[in-house]
């Protein structure tokens, strides 16, 4: 056997010292695959003992500043940096006589209160006990009571140093930038979220703004005040999140999800550049007129586009409709998810905005369409929302609000529940469910109607014309697959704030009965004499399935760049005039 020489030792060494490290970087890669799919596989959602985040410093600047303002008179945390404008409408707030029926319990306990958001009252908004801000200059305070898990809506006539609303809603705010900070805070510095996402990851956070629900904990049926920063993991798939209790200031628990198909394609310079509406639009009353069609619109704060005034040959059809509340559950047995709004970005730092202004258009068939998208500027990345709002005028004489989930979501396993409010004129009578007259306010589930096929749900006479109310049922050759919907009749008294106003976030997100806020407007009252709100929540479901998508967005590669396709999902109901 020949003696080798040293350079083919060298060489030979380098050779079996390169086979060792490849394989066994194999196997450590190989390992990290396998954790990686059996953390995705077996860890859904796990609950956590949160006794960190009580010595973060952020967290401890906001626990003195809540010792404070329970000593202050008002006890009302005050919006950060306030201007000028924003502090004569506090003061005005603060010296209104009301104030201790808000601020205290019968013992005179202070509750913990902070102002969310102080903004100019929209001339939209300009209505009800809030009339004189059509010539005055009025600001809106949202303030959150998280003792009772409520919002307080003030409006200040600083002209007049008057307060002309004051009442307090089962709603839930949007957040101040402040406390989006203090979420990402919490979750960054949480070693659960760390263990949970392991040390390789280092993904952004989003939708740290937007309110949640978790199951067996407080966050349940949105009794505290909770957010969901989330980290989307696009190489796996896959996006956690961080569920955190505002009230309590803590890590309440972490939730997977996940959806198939083709990684979306990178963000590009477009779709990072604004695209934003002009501010001159955002709350301004607008009007149009198109055939036999006459109607207002306005883009609201968190209700969407707003459409008010309709009337077909003159005679009025509804009030106004508008869609306040967008309820996005990721799994029914955990109960987790999200819920969104839809409006103008001077308003809500958590609405999902238009991407363009509104729209109206006539087609050759005579129907007027009134729309407008909504757009997060990431779409389609994981996480990012598109919904669309229509609403359909028809030469009969019919009306048909029509709003629209385009994806792409946090997980493949979502349902949407879109919360559309329609309001009825005063003059409506012999409101029926079948042959059942209603005279006192209720809800109920349309139940028995064949796949396909139109049924009446609701019928009610609008000066001698009867109106049938008939839900989406995959009749409509939208692409719809049949709502499922949950409907609701309420009185509006014009004098209480019973959702003419712009609603923030009421109900849960992840309620997966009834329970999605029109409910707590229905309390027994007569409905005669009254505007009437007809409440309308459809349910969703999405699917990634390659042929079936539904509520859903892909991109694929086609010669050689992405393109991004769309599989909507629309809800609705129809009210048509019977015998059209």
């Amino acid at each position: 056997m020949p003696k080798l020489e040293p350079i083919h030792i060298t060489v030979g060494l380098v050779v079996i010292l390169a086979i060792i490290v490849a394989a066994v970087t194999y196997i450590i890669h190989r390992q990290q695959l396998n954790t990686s799919t059996t953390r995705l596989q077996t860890y859904t959602t796990r609950l956590v003992n949160d006794t960190q985040s009580a010595s973060l410093p952020g967290v401890q600047t906001y626990q003195a500043q809540i010792a404070s303002t329970l000593q202050a008179t008002p006890p009302i945390m005050q919006v950060d940096q306030p201007t000028a404008e924003q502090a004569a409408a506090f003061d005005v707030l603060a010296n209104d006589s009301r104030l201790p029926d808000i601020t205290h319990d019968e013992n005179g306990n202070a509750y913990r209160l902070q102002v969310m958001q102080s903004y100019k009252l929209p001339d939209s908004q300009a209505n009800g006990n809030a009339a004189a801000c059509a010539a005055d200059s009025c600001y809106r305070l949202d303030i959150y009571n998280f003792t009772n898990n409520q919002t307080v809506l003030a409006v200040a006539d600083l002209t007049s140093q008057q307060l002309l609303e004051l009442q307090a809603t089962d709603t839930q705010p949007t957040l101040p930038d402040s406390l989006t900070k203090l979420a990402e805070e919490i979750v960054n510095h949480n070693p659960a979220v760390s263990a949970a996402l392991g040390k390789a990851f280092h993904e952004p956070v989003i939708s740290s703004a937007m309110k949640t629900s978790l199951q067996r904990t407080v966050c349940e049926n949105s009794r505290h005040l909770c957010v969901a920063p989330t980290y989307v993991l696009p190489s796996e798939k896959s996006a956690l999140w961080a569920i955190v209790d505002l009230t309590d200031l803590k890590l309440v628990g972490t939730a997977w999800s996940e959806w198939n198909g083709t990684p979306p394609p990178p963000l590009t310079e477009g779709q990072l550049a604004s695209n934003t509406v002009q501010h001159d639009i955002c709350g301004k009353v607008l009007s149009d007129q198109r055939g036999d069609w006459q109607f207002d619109y306005t883009l609201t704060g968190s209700d969407g586009l707003e459409i008010r005034n309709v009337r077909y040959k003159g005679q009025q059809v509804i009030d106004s409709a508008k869609n306040t509340d967008w309820h996005v559950n990721y799994s029914g047995a955990d109960g987790f998810g999200y819920s969104d709004a839809v409006g103008c970005p001077s308003f809500s730092t958590a609405a999902v905005v238009p991407s363009q202004l509104p729209s109206v258009a006539v087609g050759d068939n005579g129907q007027v369409v009134l729309q407008v998208d909504f757009k997060s500027r990431q779409w389609p990345l994981p996480c990012n929302y598109y919904y669309q709002q229509r609403f359909e005028m028809n030469a009969d004489g019919s009306f048909r609000p029509v709003v629209a989930s385009l994806g792409r979501g946090c997980g493949n396993d979502g349902t949407y529940r879109p919360v559309t409010r329609i309001q009825l004129p005063a003059t409506i009578t012999d409101i029926k469910r079948g042959a059942k007259t209603l005279t006192n306010e209720a809800w109920w589930q349309p139940i028995g109607c064949p796949e396909g096929t139109s049924c009446t749900a609701l019928s009610y006479n609008q000066n001698g014309t009867v109106y049938d109310v008939i839900p989406g049922n995959g009749q409509f050759g939208d692409g719809g697959r049949g709502d499922t919907p949950y409907i609701y009749l309420s009185s509006v008294d014009q004098g209480k704030l019973e959702g003419q106003e712009d609603v923030l976030t009421m109900g849960s997100c992840c309620n997966t009965d009834y329970r999605q806020g029109p409910e707590t407007f229905v309390n027994n009252e007569r409905l005669a004499g009254k505007p009437v709100a007809l409440w309308y929540v459809a349910q969703l479901k999405n699917d990634d399935t390659p042929g079936a998508e539904y509520c859903w967005a892909s991109s694929d590669v086609t010669n050689g760049r992405y393109e991004t396709h769309a599989y909507p999902c629309p809800s609705g109901p129809l009210l048509k005039p019977r015998g059209q």
